[in-house]
């Protein structure tokens, strides 16, 4: 066999550490095949027992020769979804009534190029299953052919001339699907008794391994205990007096309190409450105990533990009660301390961290559960001790909670009758494409189909002569394939202006309106802190974030986000950030010199490259520069950069050398933070905010490019996300000191990358965008001066610029 990559053979080792974790027997023997000693083990079960059978769980068809009256074959049959249990009657079904003991012989005929069995070339499927059914057996094929060379009338001659002609591959094929059930390997059944998992090393090594979903279904044997991964039986407190609620209170502002919220059917029930102080779980229903519960959360003597403290914020507004003092969230804490975790549920964190499985259900789950977020808040803290991540935390992203809370609240308003009319007018489009597309195609099919746009492209139309890339079902149709041949027939624009219309249509235009609320007519969006692990906010339910920009049709969505009577939206946007915290961070003189000028850097960076003054710049040169300049901080080589600028891969290489005499401190700066990167396995913000980077150590040579990409943006672009979240929490701080909040006067409502959109109250704007940009370009010191450009509009997508 060809040598696989060393990353799989040391994930072998790690599959027989769960097994024995399990107590499940592995047997192996070296130079036997798997399946050889799979077919042993079978037969021998079945020989040597009564009342045992077996099941062979996997994904080598060659097992199906053994199945009989006590073996059946557990398989998939596409994908992990779609499996079946194979006994006779389902391999009758599957291959046209052959038995278990003829899929040797029609393998053998058919081939697997999979397990490299030649096979008799030219038989097909069908083809074998005839000449199986006229002998029956192997063993009889050749004999038969010997005395009928004609094929008896049985089997058709053009199969009877295959047969002959390829006769050594179809005996040698026959004799490697054949398993062997004689391997002299050590077996006894008692060995195979189950007896369930070893908790103590399963618990910790499915923590180690990130396998938190599974972390709650390790069986629990009967009469087995074990400290620390069985969770103790509940035991909670319920508040039924007057009397006892003062008490809890009283008791809760002696100590930070541990908060759980539970849910019946997605509606809030009550709170489970976990006091330090006096190790108590206390469990408040919201219908019992109402006004107590608004006391714990309005209190500000009482400090807040939460887990997602902004999800148990909307939840407590919704029942007329603001959430003060929140001190810790343990989905932040874990989000700083490590960015690349695929989940930050609360039950997830639970198993990553401390190795224990949290069940149960309602008020009971939520009493564990809450004794556990104590831990693992203790836990987070004492990780992230007095490091930069903890700063991150406390300066960032915790006082940032607060803000995306309100901006979620406020929502943005949008004009139901504009979306009504774009959606007819791109629909009625989008049906004239389509009858193109059909004419061109010179057959009815579904253009949203990729099989059926497959079949039209390449073999109705028989478009050929480009790279085009494959997958599993053929050549793609992929937008990006799709370009590379939008002039080889009129038919390939057509269908990527389609696919744009027809996105847009679904994702925006035809579904905001139905996201708005009906009585306000505003879109409330929800934005995540633990998605990007460079630190950027992400939006969802629906996404803002990337309404597209760079066409007519996509800018003209945003037209129908607009300003409530009485308001004008407004917003600010850093100009060229990433740009100029490249520069300061690699303390490039000449870049710093020209932002400190003024000029366009783009224009400035033509100039350099291209050693000619900065008037003399064509737009072809100022293009390269740009796709240059950005390149850069994406770690773009020099494909990227020729494709971004248009031009060829030999004059990017040149483009990059050029770029790189002009900025010589930027490709020091990038080596410097590529090598640490490998050094430390991880890069940073100038904030401190950290991102790890496993793929730095990995032997295959494309992810560690891709790793040294993360390495080269993650500073740069983590540096600018933590930038402007300081700056929405300055912003949100100094509305509320000027009261600006409490007469409604403005609203911070959306933040897009580098743009945040305000609504300001018509009269207002001209000292609040004064403020906006005063706390805006004054948030951090860099080497290059921060620049904030404002737009005005009614609506979103046609804004003056204000200078």
């Amino acid at each position: 066999r060809t040598k696989q990559p060393d990353e799989l053979y040391t994930q072998i080792d790690r599959i027989k550490e769960v097994l024995a974790a399990f107590r499940i027997p592995v047997f192996e023997k070296d130079g036997v095949e798997a399946d050889d000693v799979i077919a042993t083990l079978a037969t021998r079960i079945v020989d040597e027992t009564e009342d045992i059978d077996v099941v062979i769980a996997t994904g080598d068809m060659d097992t199906l020769q053994l199945v009989s009256d006590r073996v059946h074959v557990y398989t998939l049959r596409k994908g992990i979804a779609d499996i079946a249990m194979y006994d006779k009657a389902a391999i009758a079904e599957r291959f046209d009534g052959l038995t278990p003991e003829q899929v040797t012989f029609f393998k053998a005929l058919r081939g697997d190029p999979s397990d490299n069995i030649p096979g008799v070339k030219g038989i097909g499927e069908k083809g074998a299953i005839e000449i199986i059914k006229a002998v029956k057996t192997f063993d009889a094929l050749y004999p038969f052919l010997e005395k009928h060379p004609d094929g008896g009338k049985k089997i058709k001659a053009p199969l009877v001339k295959k047969l002959l002609e390829h006769e050594e591959d179809a005996r040698m094929s026959y004799s490697l699907v054949q398993l062997v059930t004689d391997v002299d390997i050590f077996f006894d059944k008692e060995v195979c008794a189950y007896h369930g998992p070893d908790r103590e090393v399963l618990a910790p090594l499915f923590q180690e391994l990130e396998f938190n979903s599974l972390m709650a279904r390790i069986p629990v044997i009967e009469g087995e205990h074990t400290e620390g991964t069985v969770p103790d039986a509940p035991s909670y407190s319920m508040l039924a007096s007057a009397k006892e609620e003062k008490a809890f209170l009283d008791l809760c502002k002696k100590s930070p309190v541990c908060v759980v919220p539970f849910f019946t059917e997605g509606t809030f029930v009550g709170i489970a409450v976990y006091i330090s102080a006096e190790e108590k779980k206390i469990v408040l229903s919201w219908e019992k105990n109402k006004k107590t519960i608004q006391a714990l959360c309005e209190d500000d003597e009482v400090s807040l533990t939460l887990h997602d403290a902004k999800a148990f914020m909307h939840a407590m507004i919704r029942l007329d009660s603001e959430v003060q003092n929140i001190v810790f969230d343990t989905m932040l804490a874990a989000y700083v301390l490590n960015p690349g975790l695929r989940t930050y549920s609360l039950e997830s964190l639970i198993a990553t961290f401390l190795g224990m499985s949290a069940n149960g259900e309602g008020a009971e789950l939520a009493a564990r559960q809450a004794m556990y977020l104590h831990q693992l808040a203790a836990h987070l803290i004492g990780e992230l001790g007095a490091t930069p991540q903890r700063s991150v935390l406390d300066t960032i992203e915790m006082p940032l909670v607060p803000v995306l809370f309100a901006m979620e609240q406020y929502g943005i308003a949008i004009d139901r009758d504009f979306f009504a009319a774009l959606s007819g007018e791109i629909h009625t489009k989008k049906d004239a494409l389509t009858a193109q597309i059909i004419e061109h195609a010179g057959e009815e099919f579904n253009i949203d189909s990729p099989l059926q746009l497959k079949e039209i492209l390449f073999e109705r139309l028989n478009i050929t002569g480009y790279r085009i890339r494959r997958t599993k079902t053929g050549l793609s149709t992929a937008a990006s394939e799709l370009e590379k041949m939008k002039d080889a027939h009129p038919i390939v624009p057509l269908v990527l202006e389609y696919r744009e219309l027809a996105k847009l249509l679904n994702t925006y235009i035809d579904v905001l309106p139905g996201l708005a609320d009906e009585q306000t007519g505003r879109i409330h969006t929800t934005y995540n802190q633990t998605i990007a692990s460079t630190g950027r906010l992400s939006s969802t339910h629906p996404n803002l974030q990337n309404i597209p920009t760079r066409t007519e049709l996509g800018r003209s969505i945003r037209k129908g986000f607009i300003a409530a009577p009485e308001y004008i939206l407004i917003a600010a946007d850093y100009s060229q950030i990433e740009l100029r915290i490249a520069a300061s961070l690699a303390h490039d003189e000449v870049m710093i010199e020209a932002f400190k000028s003024g000029i366009d850097i783009h224009r400035a960076t033509a100039a350099l490259m291209n050693h000619v003054s900065p008037e003399e710049v064509t737009p072809e040169m100022r293009r390269a520069a740009k796709a240059i300049n950005f390149g850069v901080l994406y770690g773009m080589g020099p494909q990227g950069v020729a494709e971004g600028a248009q031009v060829s891969f030999g004059e990017a290489q040149e483009f990059i050398a050029q770029y790189f005499a002009a900025y010589p401190k930027i490709r020091e700066y990038l080596d410097t933070t590529i090598a640490f990167a490998h050094a430390n396995g991880y890069v940073e913000t100038l904030f401190g905010r950290r991102r790890y980077i496993p793929e730095m150590q990995s032997r295959l040579p494309s992810l560690r490019r891709t790793g040294e990409r993360m390495a080269v943006n993650m500073p740069i672009q983590g540096t600018q996300a933590d930038i402007i979240k300081k700056a929405m929490i300055a912003l949100h701080n100094f509305f509320i000191k000027e009261g600006y909040y409490t007469s409604d006067s403005v609203r911070m409502l959306l933040q897009v990358h580098d743009e945040l959109v305000f609504e300001i109250k018509i009269g207002e704007e001209k000292k609040v965008i004064a403020a906006i940009m005063r706390i805006m370009e004054t948030i951090i010191e860099l080497s290059t001066p921060l620049v904030v450009e404002v737009k005005k509009g009614a609506h979103w997508g046609d804004m003056q610029k204000i200078v």
